[in-house]
């Protein structure tokens, strides 16, 4: 799995079409890309919070998705929008809605 690090990779989300909206995330999908690993990003904007809460929603995400270990096609890339409401959830919420999302994700 390879981390979205640089602002041009980001900006192909922009004419994504495919999302998944939940409680506290929404989920931009970019399929059949020329890269052969999966990529993710994670976004968190000042509007959520102070740089140590958006650090710390970042950390979880990744926490969890350690913890579960998902496996996606390798030419796709994802990448996680926080909304506001994330700086208020637990941690166990955090982690249920997480699980709801990519559950949904998971190709049938």
């Amino acid at each position: 799995m390879l981390f979205l690090k640089k602002r041009s990779e980001y900006l192909l989300f922009h004419d994504c079409r495919k999302t998944i909206r939940s409680q506290f995330f929404i989920v931009a999908i970019l399929e059949n890309r020329e890269q052969s690993e999966f990529s993710l990003g994670i976004t968190v904007s000042k509007k959520v919070g102070n740089a140590v809460t958006r650090n710390l929603i970042k950390r979880r995400v990744k926490a969890w998705l350690r913890e579960t270990k998902r496996s996606f096609p390798g030419n796709t890339a994802v990448n996680i929008i926080a909304l506001n409401r994330v700086s208020k959830a637990s941690w166990k919420n955090l982690y249920e809605d997480l699980e709801k999302l990519f559950k949904r994700l998971e190709p049938r």
